[in-house]
């Protein structure tokens, strides 16, 4: 045996091979990651936010060493579920918008009258704003009795066709009339409902469907709107009933009627 002890050799395979290559991220984990923060931008997201979540989900479960990559596909999981629940549920939501708005449009005075011949008289005024839904019980009563005497009972209403098809709902206006036609058990009349969608006072935010007026159309037995329209009559009256400064009577006496100066 040596004096000297002779120096052992490094195990390279202690280390690792120097030569072999270093560990890579999992393609799957890079892909969920980008696919999950692609779902960020709207509608987009609703087709790459539950493919990255998926992806996600599956380098989760199979990623391990010596690959990498395993925090990727979880933050590529969680990313994508939450992207995609926010946007499905804004989608819904602006579908349910959409929806609502379509068949407000379609149906117009159909629920408000339904309320007024069961007698709902509160919730007849409810589907107006403005001066309808602050009129009497009694005005309401009015109104429908008038109605049920002169056509009966209340059945649908529905678009005139012919009467909106040149109408043109003017861009960003709170509001616009549209034409119906009311059915009733002794026949159908022609009516002008203004649609409003939304409050110009800014009382009651975001999209409102409700009514201004109903204004039944009918030259045999006459015009007959609710809310009752006096604005226009008492207007007049007051404008005739004042006189002009020309007609004023001169206190003064200035002999311009006729009458000499006391003077």
């Amino acid at each position: 045996m040596s004096q000297f002890n002779t120096p052992e050799e490094p195990n390279m395979y202690a280390y690792g091979d120097p030569m072999a290559e270093p560990p890579r991220t999992s393609g799957i984990a890079i892909a969920s990651l980008v696919l999950s923060l692609l779902g960020i931008i709207p509608c987009l997201g609703l087709l790459t936010a539950p493919i990255g979540a998926l992806l996600g989900l599956i380098g989760a479960i199979t990623i391990s060493p010596p690959k990498k990559g395993k925090v990727l596909a979880i933050s590529g999981l969680i990313i994508g579920v939450i992207c995609f629940s926010v946007q499905g549920f804004g989608a819904y939501y602006a579908a349910q918008t959409v929806k609502g708005a379509m068949s407000f449009v379609t149906e117009g005075p159909s629920s408000a009258l339904d309320e007024g011949f069961a007698g709902n008289y509160g919730a007849f005024k409810g589907k107006f704003i403005g001066a309808g839904a602050t009129q009497s019980d009694e005005e309401v009563k009015t109104f429908i009795d008038e109605l049920q005497s002169r056509y009966g009972t209340f059945i649908s209403s529905q678009l005139d066709q012919s009467g909106n098809a040149n109408a043109q709902p003017p861009i960003g206006q709170p509001s616009f009339p549209m034409s119906y036609v009311l059915t009733f058990n002794d026949g159908s009349v022609s009516a002008s409902v203004e649609l409003v969608f939304a409050d110009v006072t800014g009382q009651q935010p975001g999209m409102l469907k409700k009514f201004g007026y109903i204004m039944i159309q009918d030259s045999d037995l006459g015009d007959l709107q609710y809310p009752p329209d006096d604005s226009g009559s008492s207007t007049e009256t007051d404008a005739s009933e004042t006189p002009s400064q020309d007609e004023a009577p001169n206190e003064e006496g200035d002999g311009t009627d006729g009458s000499s100066d006391p003077s």
